[in-house]
Order: structure tokens, then sequence, then C-alpha cells
């Protein structure tokens, strides 16, 4: 079968376990699981159905001790714990450029405001108050992080290198950084506190999504290249760093 295919690594919005699974299209199928899912912290790549289900079975296989058991709805079987999450991460980039599927990128947001809530608790009024300009400020350092990132993706675009696979993965970080900084910016024009929440995760989800491509690009660029990958890595580092001490809510 050559149709298109979507893995996806569906991150829980109130419980500590992630999904696994394939789809034709994530955001349906989101749809159809009882459960709320954290799309900020949730990742896809595509590829075709026959490569798709190849990587789902071997992460299925190689994540087996993480298996969860007593989800309910479609795909009850393909629950892992969270902390499977970064290996479900590394695993699929070691063979997913010899499956012919894409690298992970951030999974799309819903646009229906009854899908979009990814937390189902609020923390309340005066909280939400408090927590307003903390969060404001922690969505323009993110943004801003993925703004630098997204001109070293075009710096490395611009280095003639032996290997086409580096512009091709140049391009797509460069996308993937440009967009999830404008979808944090929008979301975070809302100025609720759930809205600044979705915009944290959405930007910090892109941050996740571009060191791994930069890592990627690190292990087949050239020497200028992989010096300037190493550079934006550094940066989103750094950011993500910063970003744990980033308040909580849940």
């Amino acid at each position: 079968m050559k149709e298109a295919c979507v893995l996806y690594l569906l991150m829980h919005a109130e419980a500590p376990v992630i999904k696994i699974g394939i789809s034709q299209d994530v955001l349906h199928r989101c749809a159809t699981i009882p459960h709320k899912i954290r799309f900020g912290r949730s990742f896809v790549a595509r590829g075709k159905r026959d490569a798709c289900r190849r990587a789902e079975r071997i992460l299925h296989h190689m994540l087996r001790q993480y298996r969860v058991d007593g989800l309910d709805g479609p795909g009850f079987s393909e629950w892992f714990t969270a902390n499977a999450l970064e290996q479900a991460k590394n695993l699929f980039t070691t063979f997913c450029i010899e499956l012919g599927m894409t690298l992970l990128e951030p999974c799309p947001m819903p646009t229906s405001a009854s899908g979009a809530s990814t937390f189902a608790r609020s923390p309340g009024p005066v909280l939400s108050n408090l927590m307003l300009p903390a969060r404001a400020r922690n969505i323009a350092e993110t943004t801003a992080a993925l703004g630098k990132i997204a001109h070293v993706f075009a710096a490395v675009r611009r280095v003639p290198t032996s290997d086409p696979n580096v512009a091709t993965l140049a391009r797509a970080g460069e996308q993937i950084a440009r967009e999830r900084a404008e979808a944090a910016r929008s979301y975070a024009a809302g100025c609720d506190l759930v809205d600044l929440i979705d915009a944290t995760d959405l930007a910090l989800g892109g941050l996740h999504a571009v060191q791994d491509t930069l890592r990627a690009i690190e292990g087949i660029g050239d020497a200028d290249v992989a010096q300037l990958a190493r550079q934006g890595a550094a940066i989103a580092a750094s950011m993500l760093e910063v970003a744990a001490d980033y308040p909580r809510v849940d």
C-alpha cells in the first residue's frame, strides 16, 4: 500500500503517558480518542503507509517495557509511559531516513475551539492574573530563540555541501521554526492563560523538533555545516534549560 500516512507520538494532557500509532489524518484520529491530547508536546512524521507501519512496529517492540494498560478507546494497546517519549524520538531518528520517512515535526494543532484546549483544568482567576505576564515573557523568549534558529537553518542552506539531504533537512527545520513561532504568537494573542500555556507548548515543541533536526544535520554535514548545526542546537538546548524553570499549573 502506497498511500500517504502519519506516524504520531501523542502526549496525554492529564496523565504521564504517550500514544504511538499511525493514521492517515492525525487530527481526525485525535478526535476519536476519548482523552485530551497535549498537542504542543506531540510529534508526527510522514511517509508511505507501509513505512509508517514498519516504524510503528519497531517502536512498539523496542519500547514494549514502557507499555501501559487500562486506557480505553481505539488503539488501547498503543499507550506507553511518558518517559518513553525521548527514547521513541531518538530511536525513530536512527531509521526514519532508511524507511523514506520525514523527521519528526510538531503535531499540527486542531482548528476547532472544541479540540484546541490541551488542559482540562483552569488554575483560577487570581493565579491566572498573576501568571499572565510571566507566561507572556516565556513566549517572547522561546519565539525569539526559534527565530534565531530559523536564521541558522537559512545559513546552513547557503553553505555548499556534498550531501543533498542537508538542504532538505535545513529547509524543513527552518519551516518548523518559523511556523511554530508564528503559531505561538497567534495563540498568545488571546491573552488567556490557557491560550498562553498552549502557546508555550507550541514553542517548546518546536524547539525539541528543530533540535532533533539540527543533530541530524550535524551527523551528515561537512565541517562548516556541522559547526552551524551545533550553534543552532546550543541555542535550543540553552532555551530548553531555561524553560525547565517556567511556572507550571498542572
